[in-house]
């Protein structure tokens, strides 16, 4: 017989699907419905303004022989709230059980004890895999700040710059940057990078949107015919100040939820080094540079948590998460 982790594991799957700059600055959410231990409904949340999973998944239907398996506890109506509340729809189609992955931060449980008071069997499974779901939408709920995330590509004695090659990492790994791209609302780079580098910073070769751009630094400082100017489809932010505390409020006041770093290591050593950061995704080349520029030498990462270690023909993809 299928365990509720099972089915709620499925309905993560379904939500992981979706890219999060269409739902945002809601989460991703997926929701099930299970009857004689059979999925015969499922939805998610893929659109902001659109139906909910819920919504989606539930129908009309009175519900009072089965289970829904949601990730997120279900919404409910509060001001400026586009679409109708979850919470009296589950009350109204009565179903039997249901049970939630991770409770909203933006009701914390308010809307379980509504179930609960409508004479529903309800369980709240909190595990840390569904808030691993949003993120971007947890931090930015609670703190009002993006999530941030450094992006590094290094040899393996810690150089990200040297030798004749254009790029360290090799092509499957720059894809993957490129789908990381697609899955954050800004990137946080500097004029100096823009200078060096000349990058579009853009989204290629995958499916998703181009993120918004925060720059550090004079906009006067880049030329007209730099080729972070030639993407239409987005924002371009510039902050010229050296409080990286103070940058990453003003994010947060303009709606972004994440951002990812594509810079050098005087930015990416400051916002360690200032305990701005929530994750570090490392990419390391099987490359021994000798005298090229290295970024962690005076960083302490000992207390941060692996994530994840993965091959990426030869390269090693590396993410390691802030402690709480």
């Amino acid at each position: 017989m299928p365990s509720d982790i099972f089915f709620l594991k499925y309905a993560a799957q379904l939500a992981s699907h979706v890219d999060p700059h269409k739902t945002s600055p809601n989460p991703r959410v997926g929701c099930v419905v299970v009857r004689d231990d059979k999925i015969v409904a499922e939805g998610v949340h893929d659109n902001f303004g659109g139906a909910h999973a819920e919504a989606n998944a539930l129908g009309d239907a009175l519900l009072e022989a089965s289970t829904v398996y949601v990730t997120l506890e279900p919404c409910d109506c509060f001001a400026g709230k586009q679409t109708p509340s979850c919470t009296q729809k589950l009350i109204n189609l009565k179903p039997k059980r249901v049970v939630i992955g991770a409770l909203d931060p933006h009701f914390s449980g308010k809307n379980v004890e509504k179930l609960r008071a409508a004479g529903m069997d309800v369980e709240v499974l909190e595990i840390p895999e569904f808030k691993a779901l949003n993120p971007f939408f947890e931090k930015f709920i609670t703190q009002k700040k993006p999530y941030l995330c450094v992006k590094m590509a290094q040899s393996l004695d810690g150089c990200i710059t040297g030798g004749d090659e254009v790029y360290l990492s090799n092509e499957i790994s720059r894809k993957r940057v490129h789908v990381m791209r697609s899955q954050y609302s800004a990137i946080l780079t500097t004029v100096k990078t823009i200078l060096a580098d000349d990058p579009k910073l853009d989204v290629r070769g995958v499916a998703g949107s181009n993120p918004d751009i925060i720059i550090l630094g004079k906009k006067s400082d880049i030329p007209e015919t730099a080729n972070i100017f030639k993407i239409s489809d987005r924002k371009l932010h510039f902050f010229n100040t050296h409080d990286l505390e103070e940058v990453l409020d003003e994010c947060g006041k303009l709606g972004i939820d994440s951002l990812m770093t594509e810079c050098g290591p005087t930015l990416a050593g400051a916002l360690l080094a200032e305990n701005l950061v929530d994750e570090v995704q490392i990419f390391i080349a099987p490359k021994l540079v000798g005298d090229g520029v290295g970024w962690t030498s005076d960083l302490d990462l000992k207390n941060w948590k692996r994530q994840s270690v993965e091959a990426l023909d030869g390269d090693i993809h590396l993410v390691i998460l802030a402690r709480p």
